[in-house]
């Protein structure tokens, strides 16, 4: 936007994302906000006063409302040039970034779920950083299981809950598998609770993605009163 003589250009990519024609010619008015085509993304109207009165540039991503009455998540970018404190050019882009914020958003609200699922699970569960070894997460049914506080798990590593000689054998594990997608059934291993108690567990795990991170989401169910119920029937 040219201020002096009120003149706009728009590019063929603006024109398209805001859908309007080729051959559409903006107004002064169409881009700063003021008649009832640029109602339709009057949201940016604040960031082109901003911008025109104090010179605020801007870098956001919206969801507007375009010409043809779409909704359409953009990455909108703004500046301007100016002349003795006077706005004189505002120069200014759009990006369609629809396809990306809408895949965002769905994995958020995957994430969403999976959390609500793993936090409110009946069984012991965590999740491990498979490079580094340490918790990323725990629900609380591992919290109870194991005695230790969510904040006392963070500092852990999973070689904290075996025994001194299985240690080595969880990190190889560890290690073997990162590359393996499917759901695995790891077997019975001994864990230690904090006040030292030793207990069976019956792991199952599977490799993710945690924010971002290569991890592992490991499932410890209890087996110890199973485990010696049988070994009584049998002796």
């Amino acid at each position: 936007v040219d201020m002096i003589p009120g003149s706009v250009y728009w590019s063929d990519i603006t024109k398209k994302i805001l859908e309007v024609k080729k051959d559409f010619i903006p107004s002064f008015q169409d881009s700063t906000g003021n008649n009832n085509f640029s109602r339709k993304i009057n949201f940016i109207k604040k960031k082109i006063d901003d911008c025109i009165q104090y010179g605020e540039s801007w870098d956001e991503e919206m969801l507007i409302e375009t010409f043809k009455g779409n909704w359409k998540w953009v990455r909108s970018i703004g500046k301007s040039e100016r002349i003795n404190g006077e706005c004189t050019k505002i120069y200014g882009s759009y990006q369609d970034i629809h396809k990306q914020k809408i895949n965002e958003i769905t994995i958020k609200e995957s994430e969403k779920r999976y959390a609500d699922i793993f936090h409110l699970s009946p069984l012991p569960m965590w999740i491990v950083d498979t490079d580094k070894f340490t918790f990323l997460d725990v629900n609380n049914s591992a919290l109870e299981q194991y005695g230790y506080t969510y904040e006392e798990f963070m500092k852990m590593n999973v070689g904290d809950l075996r025994p001194e000689a299985d240690r080595h054998k969880v990190f190889n594990l560890l290690q073997s598998n990162r590359d393996h997608d499917k759901y695995e059934n790891i077997g019975i291993w001994t864990h230690i609770k904090k006040n030292g108690e030793e207990i069976k567990v019956d792991i199952r795990s599977k490799n993710i993605k945690y924010q971002d991170i290569n991890a592992r989401i490991i499932l410890a169910s209890d087996v110890t009163e199973r485990l010696n119920h049988l070994e009584a029937l049998i002796s």
